[in-house]
Formats: C-alpha cells, sequence, structure tokens
C-alpha cells in the first residue's frame, strides 16, 4: 500500500523532532521507514499508525542523542548522523594525506631534478595563484550555503571546516612557498613545503564537500520534475 503525502509528512516530522535536521539523511531514512511501513501495512495487514510505531522502534538505536569530538562534547546528535560524520571525517582526512603526501613528492622531486630556478618560481608562484584561488572559492561558497534552504551533513561539515583563518592562511601560502622551496636544504624548510601541500589538500578536500551538497540539491530537483 502506498503511503500518503500526509503519512510520508508524518514520518518526516518525527525525524525532526528526533534532532534529525540534515535533508540527505532525512530523505533516505524516510524512504526505508516507510518501505517498511508499506510492507508490514501489506503482509500483517496493519494500521498505519502501528506500523509506524514499529517502525520507529527498529530505528530506535539509529535515532538516540549520541555525541562526538567532530560536533563537539556539549552538541549532540542522532547516532546515525555521528556515524555519517566520522565516515566522511575519516574518508577525506585519508585522502587529504594521500594527496597531499604525492603531490609533494612530485614537487620535491622536479625541483631537485631540475636546478632551474626560473622554474621552481613559476612553480610556486603557480601554487602561490592555485592556493588563493581555491580559498576565494571557499569565500564564495559560504555565501551562497548561507542562503541555501537545504542543509545538508556535507554543508554543514564544509561550514566547520572552512572557519580556519582565510588570511592567515593566505600569508602562509605566500610568503613560505616562494621563500622555502628555492633552498629546501633542512627538514624545517621541508617540513614547511609540506604544509603547503597539506592546506592545498585540505582546501580541496572542502570543495568537494559543497559540490557533494549541490548535488544532492540536483537529484532532489530532478526528483521533483519526475513527480
Amino acid at each position: 500500500m502506498k503511503l500518503t503525502n500526509q503519512q510520508i509528512d508524518t514520518i518526516n516530522e518525527i525525524l525532526v523532532l528526533n534532532g534529525l535536521v540534515y535533508d540527505d539523511i532525512k530523505l533516505e531514512l524516510v524512504d526505508h521507514i516507510a518501505s517498511e511501513i508499506e510492507l508490514a501495512m501489506d503482509d500483517k495487514e496493519v494500521l498505519f499508525e502501528e506500523a509506524l510505531k514499529t517502525a520507529f522502534s527498529n530505528w530506535r538505536g539509529q535515532l538516540q542523542p549520541s555525541t562526538s569530538i567532530w560536533l563537539g562534547s556539549k552538541n549532540s546528535a542522532p547516532r546515525i548522523v555521528i556515524d555519517k560524520w566520522e565516515s566522511i571525517h575519516r574518508k577525506e582526512n585519508r585522502s587529504i594525506f594521500k594527496y597531499s603526501f604525492i603531490s609533494f613528492i612530485v614537487f620535491f622531486g622536479i625541483i631537485k631534478l631540475s636546478n632551474d630556478a626560473s622554474l621552481t618560481e613559476n612553480l610556486t608562484g603557480f601554487l602561490s595563484l592555485l592556493y588563493l584561488s581555491l580559498w576565494v572559492s571557499i569565500v564564495a561558497l559560504r555565501g551562497i550555503l548561507g542562503r541555501n534552504k537545504n542543509d545538508t551533513i556535507f554543508s554543514s561539515i564544509f561550514k566547520k571546516r572552512s572557519r580556519m583563518p582565510l588570511v592567515g592562511l593566505i600569508l602562509i601560502a605566500l610568503s613560505w612557498i616562494p621563500n622555502k622551496t628555492l633552498g629546501i636544504n633542512s627538514i624545517l624548510e621541508i617540513s614547511s613545503l609540506y604544509c603547503i601541500f597539506l592546506l592545498l589538500s585540505f582546501t580541496v578536500s572542502t570543495l568537494k564537500l559543497a559540490y557533494k551538497h549541490f548535488q544532492f540539491e540536483k537529484k532532489v530537483s530532478k526528483a521533483l520534475i519526475c513527480n
């Protein structure tokens, strides 16, 4: 038995009351719970209210309030949100360290093998410009998402990650790259250079979160058009 729009709204309202505010996770959970209710109403011939109660009982553990280091000890969210949040952070952090290390090795190798000062200056200038462009994109996207009606877990993590002081990072990029890469003889200089690639990878990862948010919006828009 297909649920009515009013019954779907009831499921949605209960999820919101349980602290589930992210549209992407909420939509996914509404689909799961609605399917369970429809199956129970067809197979067991029970009323919507009874099937609704049973379905939410099955998801009680995932909706229990929980905390995480990523949210802060004073903030809580349903268990399903915490699990998703931690999964995204683990995945993104692995990518950050992986790609920053690979990029650093390639850049370091080119500089050491070329012994060409002009090439080094061009490469470091490109990195500075790239870094600045990425953070300008971050600022622009913060403004767009600030006016956005939809709130997803991706947009929420994006906003938290983009709070890093932009001016300080830009100054580090613009000063460390040109001054430190020409020699790259000491451990401190090598570490400073790697920090730049770490920041670049972090910025790209942050932008990717915004992209995933807009992917969700596009998916919802297509679904509304089809309906």
